[in-house]
């Protein structure tokens, strides 16, 4: 699932479906059968096929 806490499908999916959203309960289903997954994430930090983060650069303010 590549749209967590959305409705909106993503666009393989809308074609197969010819739906744009997901209903309410589909989301829900989604979000409790992935919750282990997010849970080991803020166990471990262990990344997982649908719960990961993107690393940031944090930029340092200039010095002289």
């Amino acid at each position: 699932m590549r749209t967590w806490f959305q409705f909106s499908k993503p666009w393989d999916e809308t074609l197969r479906t010819f739906r744009w959203s997901y209903q309410p309960d589909e989301v829900a289903t989604h979000l409790i059968e992935y919750f282990p997954e997010l849970e080991a994430w803020w166990r471990s930090k262990q990344a997982g096929p649908h719960v990961f983060i993107w690393p940031t650069q944090i930029k340092q303010p200039y010095q002289q």
